[in-house]
């Protein structure tokens, strides 16, 4: 049996040239060409009665993108691991109570006490930050952080 062209003539008789040249034309080694060729001549409703993995392997095959398959799993890993520290962080987030504006405008005011009362000798962080205009701030459920 030899593989020949459209026009008819003849490429090649030898096996092992009609294996490499079929793989070169198709872009599919003997064993996936062989399935595709077998899918096409009536063993479709072999491939619909597959398994959901068989059928997704073949596809992939004949359709040259098994490389999505490890970026699939990758997106998979990623997004699993992203949703477990988003959930982590929801669990955080609901044990923070926000001040009320009262709390907030109370707890500024005794932060900046020690500004007003002039009280600058201290050389502590509250009494560093006085001196140098830094005082502390309160964030408050309308603050943006």
């Amino acid at each position: 049996m030899e593989l020949a062209r459209l026009d008819g003539m003849i490429v090649t008789e030898w096996i092992v040239d009609k294996l490499r040249l079929v793989e070169s034309i198709t872009g599919l080694d003997f064993g996936r060409f062989t399935k595709s060729m077998m899918r096409a001549q009536g063993g479709f409703v072999t491939f619909l009665e597959a398994k959901a993995n068989e059928r997704a392997e073949l596809l992939e095959e004949l359709t040259g993108t098994d490389i999505y398959g490890p970026i699939s799993q990758n997106v998979f890993e990623q997004t699993r691991n992203e949703k477990l520290a988003l959930d982590m962080l929801l669990v955080h987030a609901d044990g923070v109570q926000l001040l009320t504006e009262e709390q907030r405008t109370g707890v500024a005011a005794a932060m900046h006490e020690p500004c007003r009362a002039g009280n600058h000798a201290r050389q502590t962080d509250r009494g560093n930050a006085c001196n140098a205009g830094l005082a502390p701030r309160v964030i408050g459920s309308g603050d943006a952080a």
